[in-house]
């Protein structure tokens, strides 16, 4: 019994330093709720414009769908594991059924029968659950690597004819099958001196690459070259995110969204900002689309003390929407949902302490079963809990403490 007093304490003492909130309290909790809503209401705004549109939308912004299906559906199966408003469920599940009807709305259009389309059918007919996929949160090295200010004249090293053909190498086609990387379209993409456009570029594919089962291949075509492939994606990340100021300041918002982009999906923090997510909601149009007319006076303010070619083909609509950078719009609202989800302490500490409790209660039951004296309780539980069925069998099964912890577990 000498143990049975203290650890009855520790167990109470957990349960006492367990938060216990005020209703003051649990309000400023659901604070960070508030900014989920602001992003549900914004990716519900732009499947409206896209719904209204779907008779005009490209295969580029048909992928901007299926990572928007799986990144919702994504958010929808975490909220079993978190303490979530009603509200926030019921509109997340609203807001999946709205997005799978656009998906099928979209893909069955026949406008989107086109060659180009049929080219890229695989690129498309899968979600794509990025942030399932890299759920761990990354983050830029410290301090970063000296700055290298960007070339004044960039020559582009791939055309769009280029890229594209790169593009299938890794995704496959209705002829060709997927993972069929030439030296050409590595050597292209896994050059260091890209930028802009190509710079993202690089990045999408290593992010398809992945996605499509051809990592390990990539990875050790790097390796013969003496890296890897995620130290070629935390080098153009760095890159990608040392550009963002002077990309902001040129006007190429477009340009910014993309860089956003990439290093969103690979869930490095730095770009998940509070002053690039502002950003996000001051170029939202009462339409529920972006355009690149967007005009903000407002400096990049990142909160670090370190410091060509588009991704995808345009089309402006007829209420002067850009579907290329509503469809990078799209990406990045679901891609900060998640990040809002899974990254708020608040949302999981109820989970932490409650395993704490269990844990510390096993250890109880083990030591308090391990006494001889209270081998007539341990018996006692047995007979309460059902676990077998003659008294016999007790003595024999249940004589060893581990086994009738393991046994009370699977009760």
């Amino acid at each position: 019994m000498k143990l049975f007093l203290p650890l009855i304490l520790l167990l109470l003492s957990a349960v006492s330093a367990a938060p216990h909130q005020s209703p003051e309290e649990e309000e400023e909790d659901y604070d960070v709720f508030d900014d989920v809503r602001v992003t549900i209401s914004a990716i519900d705004d732009v499947i409206s414009w896209a719904k209204a549109h779907h008779y005009l939308l490209i295969v580029d912004f048909l992928f901007s769908i299926r990572v928007a299906q799986g990144e919702v559906e994504t958010a929808v199966l975490i909220g079993s594991q978190q303490r979530r408003p009603p509200d926030i469920n019921s509109r997340l599940q609203l807001l999946q059924e709205k997005i799978n009807k656009l998906s099928e709305i979209a893909f069955d259009k026949p406008t989107t029968k086109s060659q180009y389309y049929d080219t890229f059918v695989p690129l498309i007919s899968q979600k794509y659950h990025i942030s399932a996929r890299y759920p761990s949160p990354r983050h830029l090295p410290t301090p970063l690597p000296p700055h290298e200010a960007a070339p004044a004249h960039y020559p582009a090293t791939y055309d769009e004819a280029d890229s594209d053909r790169c593009m299938v190498e890794i995704v496959g086609s209705k002829d060709t099958e997927k993972c069929q990387l030439s030296q050409h379209c590595y050597t292209q993409m896994t050059n260091e001196k890209s930028e802009d456009y190509q710079l993202t570029h690089q990045l999408l594919f290593f992010l398809l690459a992945d996605m499509h089962g051809c990592g390990e291949q990539l990875d050790r075509l790097c390796q013969s070259d003496s890296t890897s492939l995620d130290q070629l994606i935390e080098k153009f990340v760095v890159k990608t995110y040392k550009r963002l100021p002077s990309i902001l300041d040129s006007g190429r918002y477009d340009l910014f969204m993309e860089m956003v982009f990439v290093g969103q999906m690979f869930n490095y923090q730095d770009f998940h900002q509070p002053s690039i997510r502002q950003l996000l909601f001051l170029w939202h149009q009462p339409t529920g689309c972006y355009n690149e007319e967007s005009k903000t006076s407002k400096k990049l303010q990142l909160e670090t003390k370190y410091i060509g070619r588009r991704l995808f083909a345009d089309e402006l609509i007829d209420d002067k929407c850009s579907e290329h950078m509503t469809a990078l719009a799209l990406i990045v609202l679901c891609l900060t949902l998640n990040h809002q989800l899974t990254n708020s302490p608040q949302l999981y500490h109820a989970d932490h302490w409650l395993l704490f409790g269990v844990v510390l209660l096993f250890l109880l039951l083990y030591v308090c079963f391990r006494k001889r004296k209270l081998r007539a309780l341990r018996y006692s539980l047995v007979e309460f809990l059902g676990l077998s069925g003659e008294r016999d069998r007790y003595a024999y099964h249940y004589s060893d403490p581990y086994r009738l912890l393991l046994s009370l577990g699977a009760w």
